[in-house]
């Protein structure tokens, strides 16, 4: 990525037409995390679809509160934030669904096959690509899905 510039239009037009349409996309060269960026917005009410996607963090986070190291050009770090009235009860399938997308989808970009550990993990050639951190936010009632946090 080096001689490469990132931008939240060049992230978008490697998306499908139709999903340029429905999705905003905010692109950082360093956050604190894309995580904490998504709480944001979903905190101040966010309608749509929203991908946040940074060259490097420094708060970066994955499961159990853990850090993640989040080198500059060492790899994208995104967080994608979904409105809960757009997935039902398929919440506790997020996981599963979006490792299966995410290797089919490299393996179909680069040519390289994935595999999938932990149901959160993609892994190739015994090297971990990839880990996938699903939060939910609930409302008051804490039954009804505001907001998915992937």
């Amino acid at each position: 990525m080096q001689n490469n510039v990132l931008s939240e239009e060049k992230i978008k037009d490697c998306l499908g037409a139709s999903l340029r349409e429905d999705i905003d996309v905010i692109f950082y060269d360093e956050t604190d995390s894309t995580n904490l960026r998504a709480r944001e917005l979903a905190a101040a009410g966010a309608a749509r679809l929203t991908l946040i996607v940074a060259r490097s963090q420094t708060q970066g986070r994955g499961r159990l509160g853990r850090s993640f190291h989040s080198a500059k050009d060492a790899g994208l770090y995104m967080t994608l934030l979904l409105p809960g009235d757009e997935l039902g009860k398929n919440f506790v399938k997020i996981t599963r669904y979006v490792a299966v997308k995410l290797a089919r989808s490299i393996d179909e970009f680069s040519g390289i096959r994935c595999g999938i550990k932990w149901v959160n993990d993609i892994y190739a050639g015994g090297r971990k690509l990839s880990g996938i951190l699903v939060e939910g936010i609930f409302d008051e009632s804490g039954e009804g899905l505001k907001y998915a946090i992937i």
